[in-house]
């Protein structure tokens, strides 16, 4: 008996398992240590969903408010991995930016909000990871001043969100560290969401 090496040269037709060759879309599972391999459909529920935010949006207040470009909807019973990346600026070197997010009741969001700090708040926390003692489905981190006006300084969201049984928006908020002192958001910022149970 004769073993040929199984090329793309010498495959004449569908390359078939246990009589079947699949159709289209569909990839080989295995079944374990003994077991033949079957087509199975590939899962396309999980996908990968980007925001972007397309003008400059600004704040004067200290109050958080929602950013309406940067929301994605979750599904209920789903995680997702995320990753938020922020370009501001602020009009004087004293005010810094707050950060934060809302999800739905019963979503687990582990996460870590980033923000800048100046040299002489370096004591501070620079990065709050959530859930914690005060929150679950939402939170907020407030950055302590800037290290020059004009420029653009840059502020992350990043972790894992498992959402419970109620479907709703994973939603960016910002306001500014200072009352009446202004805060932009730059066009560009982002918010990715990639499905991955």
């Amino acid at each position: 008996m004769t073993k040929e090496l199984l090329t793309g040269a010498n495959l004449k037709g569908p390359l078939q398992l246990n009589g079947a060759a699949g159709t289209s879309g569909q990839i080989l599972t295995s079944a374990g240590t003994g077991a033949i391999p079957t087509w199975t459909t590939a899962s396309s529920s999980f996908s990968t969903t980007i925001a972007t935010l397309s003008t400059t949006v600004s704040s004067s207040s200290t109050t958080l408010a929602n950013v309406t470009d940067l929301v994605v909807a979750l599904a209920a019973n789903a995680t997702y991995r995320c990753d938020v990346f922020i370009i501001f600026r602020s009009d004087f070197t004293t005010t810094g930016l707050a950060l934060g997010f809302t999800s739905p009741t019963g979503c687990s969001p582990m996460v870590e909000v980033v923000v800048p700090i100046t040299q002489s708040a370096a004591s501070s926390a620079l990065r709050i990871t959530f859930p914690n003692g005060a929150s679950t489905t939402s939170g907020s981190v407030i950055g302590t001043s800037v290290s020059a006006t004009g420029s653009n300084h840059t502020a992350r969201i990043s972790g894992i969100i498992k959402n419970g049984s109620t479907a709703g928006n994973f939603q960016i908020q910002f306001a500014s560290e200072v009352n009446s002192t202004s805060v932009q958001l730059q066009a560009g910022s982002i918010l990715t969401l990639a499905q991955i149970a």
